[in-house]
């Protein structure tokens, strides 16, 4: 390797195309001051939301990815209770719960009757399954099954 490679393996995270000041920020937080540190900070975990799971197959604590269709909202007037929409799919029924929501948010993203496809962490309340402030929602399953984070 020659001294530029070095230097060039040693130089500012600016330098590559796309990262700005904020992201240069962002992986300094997290000890990543150059290119070099970039190319050793290897991913921690894995999630492969391109699997579709039924509700009769879902496994709690686990995050998995269901494509279902919206029935019933339910807006509780009272401060602090959660926002809570009603799904199913052919096997079973799901609640998909949303804190601090808005509700023309929560009809927005889920609409009635629609088929919708889901990815979160899956958990029992009540005997009941159901998936706590989802982060991906989208009518079109192939953005969500498409995503992979780590």
């Amino acid at each position: 390797m020659t001294n530029n490679t070095y230097k060039y393996l040693l130089s500012d995270l600016k330098n590559l195309k796309g990262v700005g000041l904020k992201t240069s920020n962002l992986l300094k937080k997290k000890k990543i001051n150059n290119i070099f540190d970039l190319l050793w900070k290897l991913p921690k975990s894995y999630t492969d939301r391109s699997v579709s799971t039924k509700i009769k197959d879902l496994k709690i604590g686990e995050i998995q990815t269901i494509t279902l269709i919206p029935l019933k909202y339910n807006f509780p007037r009272i401060r602090n209770l959660p926002n809570k929409v009603s799904c199913e799919d052919e096997t079973g029924k799901l609640d998909c719960i949303f804190f601090n929501s808005f509700e023309g948010y929560v009809k927005k993203i889920l609409p009635l009757n629609t088929e919708v496809t889901v990815s979160g962490k899956v958990t029992r309340f009540k005997n009941k399954y159901q998936i706590t402030n989802n982060k991906y929602i989208s009518e079109d399953a192939s953005i969500i099954k498409n995503k992979h984070n780590k």
